[in-house]
Formats: structure tokens, sequence, C-alpha cells
């Protein structure tokens, strides 16, 4: 992990109910990329937009509940170790508001963010891959649940034996990160540029 103190960081944790698994996930802003896109006119402008890169993601399973207060512990643990330098914690149920308490007395920005609320978390995350705009390791848990992602119209959800407990904690730490970080604009391509934007696997660690 880059443990470089001045880089911004979003956490997301993504409670577990009684039996079931929590995700917790950390990104840091990694600047801007130039990003292609073609008009309906035919035309191309370029785009800046955020970048993300995974600090960690994890899926912690309870042998019966995890104690909220344990996630904290973790995170203080981790965070405050090495000096890193927090933007943001969200998460995504309502049980959530002690632990957002705890955190803001202990001078965090914390607040609920809900990534099933609208479409625009899930949909902000599936551009941001299309774009290679998310850099990431490989975690077997978090790629079996975004593969086996669903949508039905309305929401994006798991299949019914599957889970999206890290995928949740990955799209809200994600999108904390480009709206805190979103000075989208579009540019003018310099002159002899030829560029084809996605060519290189950069993004996949």
């Amino acid at each position: 992990m880059n443990l470089d103190r001045s880089l911004k960081r979003y956490i997301h944790i993504d409670l577990g109910v009684t039996g079931d698994a929590t995700g917790i996930a950390m990104v840091h802003f990694a600047g801007f990329k130039k990003v292609k896109r073609l008009l309906p006119d035919g035309t191309e402008k370029y785009e800046e937009l955020p970048v993300a890169e995974v600090d960690f993601v994890l899926r912690v399973l309870p042998k019966s509940e995890i104690p909220i207060s344990r996630i904290r512990e973790f995170i203080y643990a981790i965070v405050e170790k090495h000096g890193l330098y927090v933007r943001k914690i969200s998460y995504d149920q309502f049980q959530s508001w002690e632990s957002i308490q705890q955190f803001k007395q202990r001078g965090y920005n914390a607040e609920r963010i809900s990534v099933d609320a609208t479409l625009e978390p899930y949909m902000s995350l599936k551009e941001a891959f299309f774009d290679q705009r998310v850099i990431l390791y490989h975690y077997e848990p978090l790629l079996q649940e975004l593969f086996a992602l669903e949508f039905d119209g309305r929401k994006v959800d798991h299949p019914p034996d599957g889970s999206k407990d890290v995928a949740d904690a990955l799209c809200g730490a994600v999108y904390s990160c480009f709206i805190d970080n979103q000075i989208s604009k579009v540019i003018e391509p310099s002159v002899g540029e030829h560029e084809e934007e996605g060519e290189e696997e950069w993004w996949w660690k």
C-alpha cells in the first residue's frame, strides 16, 4: 500500500447484519486521466476525470456476529499507525449511526452514503472501469462479486445465492473519491496527438 501521507483517502464500510459479511474498502485519489469521448456528431473531445487507486479491500466473515466497534478499531489501527490522511469515511447501513458519531468525535469526516439509493454510484464505477480509472490489485472475493452483479432495471444487485459486500464497499469508496475530486472539463486534443485511450492495461496490478 502506498503510505504517502499527503494522499487523500476514502473509506467505505458495508456493515453486515447478523451472520453476514462486512465489506471494507479504502482508496486514494491518484490524479486525473484524459479520456476520449466520441460526440454524436462524430467529433472527438477529451475529458479530464479523476482516478482512484485501491489501498485495500477486505471481506470480513463473522463466526457469529461482528462487533461494530472492532471495525472502528481496525480503521484506527491502519490510519493512525501510518498517519494517513482520510478525507471521508462512509457507511451504507442505518445501523451505522453510532459508528459515524464515534468517528466524528475522533475528528474524522464521516457520513452515510447508500450505493443502492440511486444508480449513480454503480454507474460511476462502471464508467470508471471502462475508462480504466480504477487501479486495483487481484482480490478474488471482489472479482467474484463484481462479475456476478445483476441489473434488474431498477438497481444493481447480487444473485440469490451471492453477495456484494466488498463490491458495495469499493463502489462507495470510489464514488466518494470521484465526487470529492470531480472537476471534469472538456479539453481539445493536443496537436499531433494520436494515442488510443485504453490500450495500456495500467489500471490492473
